[in-house]
């Protein structure tokens, strides 16, 4: 494999109002390789949205270097669909270009095939993310950047939404990067994590889990996947004194 993303010494300052700068990030370097699910893991407020929105050239960094190889979608927090279009709509808008069958191949890969004449403000929050995700797909590109979108998820549609994506990943060989506050989402999702804590934001481990196979079946119950639980919540309790929210999956 070959990096895909590539950040050396960033480091981020906001100017407050008061006059001060504040570093949010400081001289951060991590390499994200081609076909890769990559998570950064850390609490509230440690920077993780910050770092993605570098990546994502929203903000630009004060200082270092950032290089993304290839073409990428960025997913909110918030679904980013239009509440007044339908989902084919939505499609449609963020690519006028698209032709009709490949719109309705992307709702029927999402699961949405049925819901092409409903409006988004209608319904759940979980079929407006799948529709965000139709709408970033629909731009082709070879990186998703997922910037905390699944807080809101109720547990049983978020399972749902974390396969459909890893099935999306290796039926379009897709590279992921997410943020995210939780342990077992981020072990669920992904190959490689990073454990960060902030003010400024730096790494303080790495969890390499790209050998697991992690499926809804042996998730809580298999020892391996309970081994590298452990070992993330070791390290978040030695290295910043915090135990994340777990979810049940």
């Amino acid at each position: 494999m070959s990096k895909i993303i590539e950040l050396k010494n960033v480091s981020k300052y906001f100017q407050r109002k008061e006059g001060f700068r504040i570093k949010v990030i400081s001289n951060f370097s991590l390499a994200i390789e081609e076909g890769e699910a990559f998570t950064i893991l850390g609490q509230k407020g440690a920077g993780k949205s910050v770092l993605l929105k570098i990546l994502s050239n929203i903000y630009p960094p004060s200082e270092g270097s950032v290089f993304v190889n290839s073409k990428f979608a960025y997913l909110p927090s918030a679904p980013s669909s239009f509440p007044w279009l339908t989902p084919f709509e939505n499609i449609k808008f963020v690519a006028p270009d698209l032709a009709d069958k490949e719109i309705s191949n992307l709702l029927e890969l999402l699961g949405l095939e049925g819901y092409e004449k409903h409006y988004p403000i209608s319904n759940s929050y979980g079929f407006r993310l799948r529709i965000t995700i139709a709408r970033a797909l629909a731009l082709n590109p070879k990186i998703i950047i997922f910037d905390e979108p699944f807080n809101l998820l109720e547990n049983d549609v978020k399972l749902e939404i974390f396969n459909l994506l890893k099935a999306i990943k290796r039926k379009k060989l897709l590279t992921y990067v997410f943020a995210t506050s939780n342990v077992n989402e981020a072990l669920y999702l992904s190959d490689r994590i990073v454990i960060i804590k902030g003010e400024p934001a730096e790494i303080i481990d790495e969890i390499d889990c790209s050998e697991l196979e992690i499926n809804e079946a042996n998730f809580n119950n298999d020892s391996k996947i309970n081994e590298f639980r452990f070992k993330i919540q070791k390290s978040l309790v030695e290295n910043i004194n915090e135990k994340f929210f777990n979810i049940s999956l």
